[in-house]
């Protein structure tokens, strides 16, 4: 795709810098609330119940993988039938979706309930808890498979491009959920308290987005005369394309631990899953954004708008860039001070900081190809996507993988094999993907190198003064975060003016200087003297 091609629906649109940033706070909000709801619940709960809560989410996560495919498969086609103008045609992708996604809820939920003798004991639950761990699990996936089919109204707004109000509608969601929670722990109701709280929250949830959708949509009709075997194709064709890759990026993921564990054992890959916690957690913010681009990506398509295509896959580059600059470099060059305030002296801290500079390095270029995916799958083109997962697959194979069967390894030598492999695939999927959709490569600098490379600079000055500073060969928590705070402090502005020059584009910054300006009104105001300066006092 070149730039060269137009047409007269080519007007950006202003408000997916506005949705993005919208987006990213939602984020950062859910972080902030799922932090304290463990400590409310072990207050009322004791850990063994608790722990077969929390086992319910790795059968969700299961199940969840049968639903992804249809969840893009919304969003996609509501955001192109949308832009054409279509209304029966979204009609009958959704109630095809709902009936067909709610036959196959019953059916998973009734195979559920038959399997749930085998599950408790290969999860080795005690006899005595075995009624509520299956009270638990079932009721879950009942919500969650819930959710899956009826709730798809909420994809329906994603494609719509409604992000503002389907965000407005997960917050919340959320924030209800954990008011609930609070009050049926208070109740005596235990760890069920928490089963009722799930179920507020996405039977909220799954109404206020029908409500929202009749509204934007009043000649939207749901049922079974709107069925059409035709969309079946989509779903079960481009749906399982989506999801096929999904599984492959699910075991992509969890390589490292897996390999650590068959070369090195339990202790090697417990090393991998604690080293890679903080960076999962920053990239989770950066790639929210590529959210906001795939329903951008499908309306611009389908309305021929090649150049506003490129403006939404440039403008997500650019914020997934800003995002990931101000967690994963500091992450990268400050890590020693990071695992010391965050997890104490321990006999394995070098080892640990050495593993969280690969894993940073490695996550940030792997985020940066969060946007053109997105818009990719948009476009319906799943095919580059999976040259993607190609790459990936080949680097992990002569790379980590050789390297693990033929001479002993260490997590830390893992580590450094699986940051190459995956930063060498990402950096080619970059380079393809970039030269298809635009038909250059001169912009690849601008775009990707300077906002990859000049974070780090910053980072590793900053590094290097604090190294100025002597500290303990063990720190503690405190002496650590002493050292790692005033670091922090100053890598933001350094962050933050380096975005503002070679990052983000004009209207990124004019939406940035928009959210801005209310809270720096009310600082001024409230910092404003009573009298001019000028005027003389008088007591």
């Amino acid at each position: 795709m070149s730039a060269s091609h137009s047409s007269p629906a080519d007007a950006r649109d202003p408000a997916l810098t506005h949705d993005m940033l919208f987006v990213v706070f939602g984020k950062l909000l859910y972080l902030a609330v799922r932090l304290a709801i463990p400590p409310l619940v072990l207050a009322h709960v004791g850990l063994a119940e608790y722990g077969l809560w929390t086992t319910c989410f790795i059968l969700v996560s299961y199940i969840g993988m049968s639903a992804s495919g249809f969840a893009v498969v919304y969003v996609r086609f509501v955001a192109q039938y949308h832009a054409q103008g279509d209304v029966p045609a979204i009609s009958r992708l959704l109630s095809t979706g709902i009936l067909t996604m709610g036959a196959a809820a019953a059916v998973l939920l009734g195979a559920l309930w038959l399997g749930m003798p085998h599950l408790l004991a290969l999860f080795k639950v005690a006899p005595d808890a075995r009624p509520t761990a299956a009270w638990l699990w079932l009721g879950a996936c009942a919500v969650f498979l819930l959710d899956a089919s009826v709730g798809a109204f909420s994809y329906v707004l994603h494609g719509l491009q409604r992000i503002r109000r389907e965000q407005q509608i997960w917050i919340a969601a959320y924030v209800l959920e954990t008011v609930c929670i609070a009050l049926f722990l208070r109740a005596g109701m235990g760890v069920y308290g928490l089963l009722a709280a799930f179920g507020v929250r996405y039977v909220f949830s799954i109404a206020a987005a029908a409500i929202v959708v009749r509204i934007e949509l009043p000649g939207l009709r749901i049922g079974p005369r709107a069925f059409d075997r035709r969309c079946l194709r989509i779903f079960f064709g481009f749906g399982t394309g989506v999801q096929i890759g999904g599984l492959i990026s699910t075991f992509l993921q969890s390589a490292d631990r897996v390999i650590a564990g068959l070369a090195m054992g339990p202790a090697a890959a417990a090393i991998m899953d604690l080293a890679g916690k903080l960076p999962a957690t920053g990239a989770s913010l950066a790639s929210s954004v590529s959210m906001v681009a795939l329903p951008a990506a499908a309306r611009q398509g389908a309305l021929g708008a090649d150049r506003s295509l490129l403006g939404v896959y440039e403008r997500s580059v650019r914020m997934t860039a800003w995002l990931s600059a101000l967690v994963l470099p500091p992450l990268a060059c400050l890590s020693p001070l990071v695992v010391a305030a965050w997890l104490g002296p321990r006999a394995d801290a070098p080892a640990l900081a050495a593993i969280l500079t690969c894993v940073a390095l490695y996550t940030h270029l792997h985020v940066l190809t969060g946007p053109a995916s997105s818009v990719y799958r948009g476009l319906g083109k799943l095919s580059n996507e999976y040259v993607y997962h190609a790459l990936r697959l080949t680097g992990l194979a002569l790379g980590p993988v050789a390297l693990a069967l033929t001479v002993p390894v260490s997590p830390v030598l893992l580590a450094r094999a699986l940051a190459v492999s995956g930063m060498s695939a990402a950096a080619i999927y970059l380079f393809v993907s970039h030269r298809r959709l635009t038909g250059e490569v001169r912009g690849m600098i601008r775009l990707y190198a300077l906002p990859y490379a000049l974070p780090y600079v910053a980072a590793g000055g900053i590094a290097a003064l604090a190294r100025l500073w002597p500290l303990a060969a063990q720190p503690g928590r405190f002496a650590a975060l002493a050292h790692l705070v005033p670091a922090g402090l100053l890598y933001l502005p350094a962050a933050c003016a380096i975005a503002w020059r070679w990052i983000l584009c004009p209207a990124q910054r004019a939406a940035c200087t928009a959210r801005l300006r209310p809270l720096l009104a009310r600082m001024g105001g409230r910092w404003r003297p009573t009298r001019p300066l000028s005027e003389t006092a008088h007591d």
